[in-house]
């Protein structure tokens, strides 16, 4: 049998399926010389099986993930109450390998509370869950799974915890878990460690161990799962989760882009979203109708807050 990111992918055509954007990123955080052609890198990173781009290229440089693969991307739940009863929020994830990767992150960091810590004359928020260990279990989910089974990567985020589950029983026994690393997916897991997600001694179990003591790993027939517990115990703000439930899919990116950055200025918004600025305008002023955001400080000089 040949492994899933090394089968060619007859499907993918050059002119219609090719995100030159997605390789130029990749080329750029991996430090690839420019002066070397497209085809020539990615034979030497063995993007390329009987002369067809093979499903690892077209996880990591398609246009449009779902035309290829419908469950390859990630999907993120958010939930009211400790259970799957009442589901505030879905979003999915369809985009390249990379982008999926830091979009994910970027937009659970807006649903978990910060402490604010002073040091100096700088201001740090420190997450509840710390951010290394959640980037460390989303890219161990991403490269680790089983692109056979028809499931997806899913984060579940309740408000007592967050859990982090991909398709995919382990490779070795159970009480080797966090002392050997076998990849399933060799080719993902070298572009992976290319970028300096992973490492390749395999030691991310132990960083999300030591960075968060209390982690649960529960392994099933076909899947394995990440636990971090959160430190609100019944449900979110009742009046909170029903306007982020209210808000439209630009308003939610609006909030994921303010925090990512929170001085990013309306011309910058406006750029990454492809509206005018003045419809950024009425967007911000909706969100901060619906108590979702605040602005601190002047018009200039001051920054966005999402408020929890």
């Amino acid at each position: 049998m040949i492994q899933f990111d090394r089968r060619p992918n007859y499907e993918f055509d050059w002119k219609e399926d090719f995100n030159k954007k997605a390789f130029e990123n990749f080329r750029e955080i991996a430090g690839i010389p420019k002066d070397l052609s497209v085809e020539h890198v990615l034979k030497n990173l063995n993007l390329i099986t009987d002369e067809k781009v093979n499903n690892a290229g077209v996880l990591f440089f398609c246009n449009d993930l779902r035309k290829f693969f419908i469950n390859a991307g990630v999907v993120v739940v958010l939930y009211r109450t400790p259970d799957k009863a009442d589901v505030m929020d879905i979003k999915e994830f369809c985009d390249d390998f990379v982008t999926n990767y830091e979009n994910v992150m970027k937009y659970i960091m807006i649903f978990l509370s910060k402490e604010i810590e002073i040091k100096g004359l700088k201001r740090i928020e420190n997450p509840e869950i710390p951010e290394e260990a959640l980037r460390e279990a989303l890219i161990n989910a991403m490269v680790h799974r089983d692109y056979f089974i028809q499931g997806r990567v899913q984060i579940d985020i309740y408000p007592d915890r967050l859990e982090i589950t991909n398709p995919g029983k382990l490779l070795f026994d159970e009480k080797d878990l966090g002392n050997i690393s076998i990849a399933r997916n060799p080719i993902i897991f070298d572009l992976a460690h290319r970028l300096h997600y992973v490492e390749k001694i395999g030691s991310g179990i132990r960083r999300i161990r030591n960075l968060v003591p209390d982690v649960e790993f529960k392994i099933g027939s076909n899947w394995f799962r990440v636990v971090f517990k959160r430190k609100l115990v019944e449900k979110f703000p009742e009046k909170w989760s029903e306007r982020w439930s209210e808000l439209s899919e630009r308003q939610k990116e609006i909030v994921r882009l303010l925090e990512e950055n929170p001085r990013i200025s309306r011309a910058k918004l406006a750029e990454k979203l492809g509206i005018n600025p003045s419809a950024v305008q009425k967007h911000l002023k909706k969100l901060k109708e619906k108590g979702i955001i605040t602005r601190v400080g002047p018009a200039k000089g001051g920054y966005w807050k999402v408020l929890k």
